[in-house]
């Protein structure tokens, strides 16, 4: 609108150049200060992106140490019950493999006590 005035008021030759000079540096000390308010919000606007962006990396930090915690803690857990899982088979609670011993290590019973004999007459 302005502009249109500036605009008339050379082609109409009605205002003088004084006058037009004046309008265009109240226009330039307006488009001054908007570029300053610009400026301003701009440098606020960067400033609270960069605030987000550390709180987002805290926050990621704190997920990843917590995630960290929570293996650690499973981990634990996973060993804790390890050690309280019954040794052998036919226990109460056995939830490992039915594994029978190696051969080598099965034999017969042979006789070594004098009872072993006593009680072989017996058992025929």
């Amino acid at each position: 609108m302005k502009l249109d005035f500036i605009a008339l008021a050379l082609h109409g030759k009605k205002a003088g150049l004084e006058k037009v000079a004046a309008m265009i540096d109240k226009m330039m000390a307006t488009l001054a200060g908007e570029q300053k308010e610009d400026d301003d919000k701009k440098d606020y606007c960067n400033a609270e992106l960069d605030k987000a962006d550390d709180e987002k990396k805290a926050l990621t930090r704190k997920v990843a140490d917590a995630q960290t915690a929570i293996e650690d803690a499973q981990k634990v857990s996973l060993q804790s019950q390890r050690r309280s899982r019954p040794s052998r088979p036919g226990s109460q609670n056995w939830t490992g493999p039915l594994r029978s011993p190696p051969r080598s290590g099965r034999r017969k019973m042979q006789p070594t006590n004098s009872s072993w004999l006593r009680m072989a007459p017996l058992r025929n």
